[in-house]
């Protein structure tokens, strides 16, 4: 799996791109693989723990493939790559890059916490009320239920029609009483979920259009900073 930073190798070059695939880099400076026998050598630089602000000594060189070509040597590759990074900049506009999407995706998650606890603190309340006025219903059926039940055990035998016909209204009657208590509820708890998603596509739409004007104008600049070879 590519990982920041990315790079490719040639005998004389070395290339970054506009993301961090090896591909793209390939396909974005016209780099070919060889016919037969290995040309290229894909690499990363990562720094300690996703500090791009460390020194570069604290950088990990790897390489990113099995087969190396014939020209490869494993120390100067390295330096060659390490050299590359530092005159390119790259580094320093990761940096930023994460140093700026850092507070935007705080002040995404801090303004979520309360949207989702306001929506928890709402249904909260509604689910009790909805329970609360359920129990003594639930209760109520099980109460005349019981006496019914264990008067058709005795006389099972010769009153199993007459239970039938004297629990269906019963049933009727329960399914009738529920079914207005269990739409009122799902009423009230589509309500408030439909003015949940509102508000937080809103939330959402913000900062996917903050996010997107901060990654454009890192693309911007990175394009600029890989546009050719080092």
């Amino acid at each position: 799996m590519c990982q920041a930073i990315s790079g490719v190798l040639t005998k004389d070059c070395v290339f970054f791109g506009i993301t961090d695939s090896h591909e793209d880099i390939i396909k974005q400076h016209r780099l070919h693989e060889g016919a037969g026998r290995v040309n290229i050598l894909r690499f990363e630089i990562t720094p300690p723990k996703g500090d791009f602000s460390a020194p570069l000594e604290q950088w990990t060189y790897r390489r990113d493939q099995d087969v190396f070509p014939k020209w490869h040597d494993e120390d100067y590759d390295e330096l060659r790559a390490s050299a590359a990074l530092v005159n390119s900049g790259l580094a320093p506009l990761y940096a930023d890059y994460r140093a700026r999407l850092a507070p935007l995706a705080a002040d995404y998650k801090a303004r979520l916490a309360p949207l989702d606890a306001d929506y928890e603190a709402k249904r909260a309340p509604l689910d009790a009320d909805y329970e609360a006025r359920l129990a003594p219903l639930d209760a109520d059926y099980e109460a005349r239920l019981a006496p019914l039940a264990a008067d058709y055990k005795a006389k099972r035998a010769s009153l199993y029609a007459d239970y039938r016909a004297r629990l269906a209204p019963l049933d009727a009657d329960y399914e009738a009483r529920l079914a207005p208590l269990a739409a009122d509820y799902k009423a009230k708890r589509a309500s408030l979920y439909a003015d949940y998603r509102a508000r937080l596509a809103s939330l959402v739409a913000d900062y996917e259009a903050r996010l997107a004007s901060l990654y454009a104008d890192y693309k911007v600049r990175r394009a600029k900073i890989t546009a050719g070879p080092y």
